[in-house]
This record gives structure tokens, sequence and C-alpha cells, in this order.
């Protein structure tokens, strides 16, 4: 978590043994819940062992808080949130990013707590052209290192 109060509807769902309820509350859209995810999520849900360990998972992330770690990450990282997330207060997560150095956050409108799941033809290249310009980066140090090798051992 980030350190505010988290909503868990998916408790109520796993409690209930409500499968497609614990599905849902993870997107603004449920109807983008599509049935090869809600089918995968009753497949799971017959497992008592399975249901036990998702609860603890959750119940885990409202006790601890990753925020004041966040200033440890000095790689480039690529925070995505739905804006409309009801479990996470994506608000909370951009107040908690804010001035710190190598973050970025993508709201995404009308999107909940699964935007890989909701909205993949957002999620997907977003993550692409992060990937893509950190490799950039990679490439132009690496020319740059290459360069500075050169110059010395031209020098010797």
């Amino acid at each position: 978590g980030m350190g505010g109060e988290e909503n868990l509807p998916i408790v109520e769902g796993v409690r209930h043994h409500d499968y497609t309820a614990l599905v849902k509350s993870c997107f603004y859209d449920p109807r983008l819940a599509s049935e090869k995810i809600v089918s995968y999520y009753k497949e799971k849900f017959a497992s008592r062992a399975w249901r036990k360990a998702l609860l603890q998972t959750v119940r885990g992330t409202k006790k601890h808080s990753v925020r004041e770690k966040l200033l440890n990450v000095t790689c480039p990282t690529l925070v995505i949130c739905g804006r409309e997330d009801q479990i996470v207060d994506p608000f909370l997560v951009q107040e908690a990013i804010e001035g710190l150095p190598n973050f970025q956050l993508e709201l995404i409108p009308r999107c909940g707590h699964a935007p890989q799941l909701e909205m993949p033809q957002v999620v997907n290249p977003l993550v692409t052209q992060f990937l893509l310009e950190g490799d950039e980066e990679h490439k132009s140090r690496q020319h740059t290192v290459r360069q500075e090798r050169e110059v010395l051992a031209t020098a010797e």
C-alpha cells in the first residue's frame, strides 16, 4: 500500500465466495471483466487454500506501506493507476511519488484497480514506450562510455 486507507471489496468477495464480485470490484466498468478472467477466478475459488492465501495477501497490503521506501528507488519507474481505482486511492499514489526523481505516473481515466486487464490497449503502449525510452538512454550511455574508452586508449 501507499500508506493511506485502502478499501477492500476483494475481502468481501472472498468471504462470500463471490468470485464475480471480487473480479468486478477491480474494474471501473465491470462489463470489461471478460468471461475468461471471471472463469479463471471461479476455478481458483474452488481451492480453500488459494482463498486463504489471497485474503492473507490482501490483508497484508493493508498493514504494509512501501511509501517510506520509495526514496530508495533509483532506477526509472513507471507507475500506472486507474483514476477511478476504488481499492487504492490513485491521488495518494500521486502524492507519494510527487517530487521523487525517476518516477513517471500515468493516471488512466475511466479505469479501476486493474488497468493492465481493463485497458491493455492503453497500458501496453505506455509500458512499451517507457521501456524503449529507457533502452535508448542505456544505449546512449553505452555509446558515451565506448567513446571515453576509445579516447583513453588512443591517449596511451
